[in-house]
């Protein structure tokens, strides 16, 4: 204050972003957030999760855009001559552009079109060796850190976000084999290649 003996300080205000979630703000500990440092493949598929009421608020705080080309994109959307996919891509491309290079955000399309829409799986994936031939999947992905917990590795299950082979296991007690090389899925992005010995 003018009045103290305290030096003036100056105050930058800036909205907060909501997160993946659209309602939230964007926190690590809600796990509704890109991150800067996250793969050109996460902050790609992270983008594409955004509910559809978020893509102008993307474009004008996480891509930086001008006012005039929010508005423009805006209008797009509510009259229909936009898809809400189409924006959504251009988006995820102009962010992963801006930490990883543009070269990036186009890798990134083609393997989020492979994996998502030709329900395919990446070409790169995790490969990890684990010390025994058979366990539970809770086990397994507290093990493979695929999850934090067994309270999360439960929920995760239970909630249908874990599969093998692209099998689906809701039964948080399944027993699984991996004598032989198994893909473990979680959720959309998270794929670990794992075979026992």
């Amino acid at each position: 204050m003018r009045g103290s003996s305290f030096e003036p300080q100056c105050i930058l205000t800036m909205p907060i972003l909501e997160g993946t979630d659209g309602v939230e703000k964007m926190s690590k500990s809600l796990d509704n957030y890109i991150g800067l440092t996250d793969s050109a493949k996460d902050m790609f598929g992270k983008t594409m999760s955004i509910p559809d009421t978020m893509i102008a608020r993307y474009l004008e705080y996480a891509c930086f855009a001008s006012a005039s080309e929010v508005e423009s994109l805006s209008k797009g959307l509510a009259d229909g001559s936009l898809h809400p996919r189409t924006a959504k891509v251009d988006i995820a491309k102009r962010i992963v552009a801006l930490y990883h290079g543009a070269e990036a955000g186009d890798e990134a399309l083609a393997e989020f079109e492979r994996v998502f829409v030709k329900k395919d799986i990446p070409d790169v994936i995790e490969e990890r060796t684990m010390q025994y031939q058979q366990t539970d999947i809770v086990t397994l992905l507290v093990d493979t850190a695929m999850a934090a917990s067994k309270s999360e590795a439960r929920r995760l299950v239970t909630q249908g976000g874990v599969s093998i082979d692209a099998v689906k296991i809701t039964d948080p007690y399944a027993s699984v084999d991996i004598t032989e090389q198994r893909i473990l899925r979680v959720g959309k992005l998270r794929f670990l290649r794992i075979i026992g010995q």
